[in-house]
């Protein structure tokens, strides 16, 4: 057995304290073997703030860097004039991270780079138990662990607000417009300070077995396993009820929106623009802002029970060759729960949408088959099996067929053909996501609520695979591999499309057609703006791609050492998206796939290294390479995306037998 041991290490990494505390040990126990480890893991957050190269104003506050329209002090829609209008204190040197690209710009922007964490606060517990002893001429194996992880990450002081438009009323004693109004930007700017979104994470996990030989030298295996994650995930978000109701002078912890007056007694005004934090327009108190906050407040589960069986071992046996021969059987079932506060059941919460609580289950019932064929020294086979049923279901059998044969000691040949069968998951199923995707939506970009629900008769998914390929030694050191291979898939599923839904219910209104699908699921508010949109987890009717795969690596001594070179080069040449039976095939190739239910393919992809390395030092250079591909979001003027080179060095010295230094460099 191990003895105890305990070890406590502190350290600063990159600006992030970190600190451990690890303890294990051991012990006979009832005849057995009992180990025992703990360990504690604390690391302080890494802001951005602390790191130039994070911070927008390094490279100009380009679009790509850490900047939003969506800012506090906000822009406001002027109807009179039909157009955007900043807020007038938008300039006023007292907002250091507001800002306009330009004297005519049209929004009030924020530079939100300095609220988030490179590092984010984690604070991590772990506890692990393992006992094992011989039992009646078997092996007895027992395991318990269980963790908790938290982390605070900071966020921008509050969320922007992007699928909802509140309205200032022109008799708002702030308003400096004379009009009513649309606000665009967050209930609080940069100098509120971060906000904190909290996570926190449990899990434990018990399993246990007996294992053991059988007199005819077959081995076999009993197992049992149990687990379950709890979350809780805290993260402040704007009330839209409570602010729209502030905005027009009836907010406040002690307001009665339906009795109270704007602007009368425990009913105060909320001011959104920058007068407020400089004194020349109403204040808005802590009380009245925090009325104004809530939580997305979930609390979710997720679990797994398994129980497994199986033997295996030689089935024939023969001058040159030999059947080897594995059998099991399993159970797994699974659950998963989600239940959000009920602002979220609400849909109040501005940036987190409307989200229903859900739970579900699924469960399994498995078993296979699988023999491995020896015919001679270079010809290898192998042959499987697996049926699988869910939920009571007929279920499907999957089988796959491998051959590996070395032609002589410089080339093998390789094929394999195999089927495939998975059920949707219980979160594709009966789950629910709320998201605010942005989509382009009657001339411009808009976010919009959209909700994908699950769907309780999705079909399962199925496929099948097709390879061929071969291995190539010419040269002592040297190795050339070539695969093909091809893949259909069938019934995947898949998330809906926001954008697919929305162009849809746009050409039905183009048609003079009336309660299409499509446009029973978009929602749009009394002036026609995007509101919402139903999507579905939904079953993609088939996918088939196929392609190359190709491989070199070479090594040698040098320099008393070795030196390696390798480059693998992926090449898809097809990548056919049908979305319903008998649809024509999309191609999918080199393209976002943003409107295809499909995902984004490059044509090309590769990587090259190189290494040397001896018994103290290390060094390592990697090229990558992905091809340019198309964006097809609607509404891009530029769909192309360039190709990208990266490069990586890496150097390792090893300083003793327990000890590393490493420098690294990514371009």
């Amino acid at each position: 057995m191990t003895r105890p041991e305990i070890s406590a290490k502190y350290a600063v990494a990159d600006g992030s304290e970190e600190s451990v505390i690890e303890a294990i040990g051991g012990l006979s126990l009832l005849g057995g073997d009992l180990t025992l480890a703990a360990s504690h893991f604390h690391r302080s957050a890494l802001g951005s703030d602390e790191r130039a190269f994070t911070q927008a104003e390094t490279y100009g506050r380009a679009p790509w860097t850490a900047v939003t329209s969506y800012g506090q002090p906000g822009s406001y829609f002027r109807p009179g004039t039909g157009g955007f209008a900043p807020d007038p204190d938008c300039d006023d040197p007292a907002f250091a991270e507001a800002y306009r690209n330009s004297p005519t710009d049209s929004f009030c922007r924020l530079d939100y780079s300095d609220f988030f964490d490179l590092v984010p606060e984690e604070t991590r517990t772990q506890l692990f138990a393992d006992y094992r002893r011989p039992l009646a001429g078997a092996e007895l194996w027992l395991q318990g662990a269980w963790s908790s992880t938290e982390t605070v990450a900071r966020q921008s002081p509050s969320l922007p607000i992007l699928a909802q438009s509140l309205t200032v009323p022109a008799s708002h004693p702030d308003n400096p417009f004379g009009e009513a109004v649309l606000f665009r930007g967050r209930l609080l700017g940069a100098e509120a300070g971060a906000s904190v979104a909290d996570f926190v994470y449990e899990t434990w996990r018990v399993a246990g077995g007996l294992s053991g030989d059988f007199s005819t030298g077959w081995t076999w295996d009993v197992s049992a396993t149990a687990s379950r994650q709890h979350v809780a995930y805290d993260k402040p978000d704007a009330i839209g009820s409570a602010l729209q109701n502030a905005l027009n002078g009836l907010g406040g912890p002690g307001c009665d929106p339906t009795t109270g007056t704007p602007g009368a007694g425990a009913c105060r005004y909320f001011n959104p623009f920058g007068s407020a934090y400089l004194g020349t327009g109403t204040a808005n108190d802590a009380d009245l802002v925090d009325s104004l906050i809530g939580s997305v407040g979930l609390r979710g589960a997720a679990g797994l029970i398994t129980l497994d069986a199986s033997t295996g071992g030689q089935a024939l046996a023969w001058a040159g060759g030999s059947i080897d021969v594995a059998l099991g059987a399993q159970y797994r079932r699974s659950t998963f729960r989600h239940d959000w506060s009920d602002r979220v059941n609400a849909g109040d919460l501005l940036t987190a949408g409307y989200s229903p609580d859900f739970d579900g289950d699924q469960e399994a019932l498995a078993a296979f088959a699988e023999a491995r064929v020896h015919l001679g020294d270079r010809i290898e086979a192998q042959l499987a099996a697996r049926h699988e049923s869910y939920d009571g279901d007929d279920g499907k059998l999957s089988p796959k067929v491998a051959v590996r044969w070395d032609a002589n000691d410089a080339l093998a040949l390789r094929a394999s053909w195999s089927q495939g069968f998975r059920a949707p998951s219980v979160y594709a199923l009966t789950g629910a996501q709320a998201s605010q995707p942005s989509v382009f939506d009657r001339g411009a970009f808009v976010f919009v609520n959209t909700l994908t629900s699950g769907d309780p008769d999705l079909k399962p998914e199925e496929s099948e695979s097709l390879t061929l390929g071969a291995l190539w030694r010419p040269l002592p050191g040297l190795e050339l591999g070539l695969d093909a291979w091809r893949f259909d898939y069938t019934n995947l599923v898949v998330k809906e499309s926001a954008q697919a839904i929305i162009d849809q219910a746009a050409a039905d209104d183009a048609a003079g057609l009336t309660g299409t699908p499509a446009q029973a699921r978009v929602t749009r508010s009394g002036a026609g703006a995007l509101t919402f949109v139903q999507l579905y987890f939904t079953n993609a009717s088939s996918i088939e791609t196929q392609g190359l795969d190709l491989s070199a690596r070479y090594s040698r001594d040098l320099l008393g050492g070795v030196a390696r070179a390798s480059a693998t080069w992926t090449h898809v040449d097809r990548y056919d998206i049908r979305l319903t039976p008998g649809a024509a095939a999309t191609s999918g190739l080199g393209s976002t796939n943003l409107n295809t239910l499909g995902r984004s393919l490059p044509q090309d992809r590769g990587e090259f290294a190189l290494s040397w390395a001896d018994a103290a030092n290390s060094l390592t250079a990697l090229v990558h390479y992905t091809s340019g591909y198309k964006n097809d979001r609607s509404g891009v003027t530029d769909p192309d995306i360039a190709s990208q080179t990266t490069m990586d060095l890496l150097y390792t010295l090893a300083v003793g037998a327990d000890l590393d230094l490493s420098l690294g460099v990514v371009t």
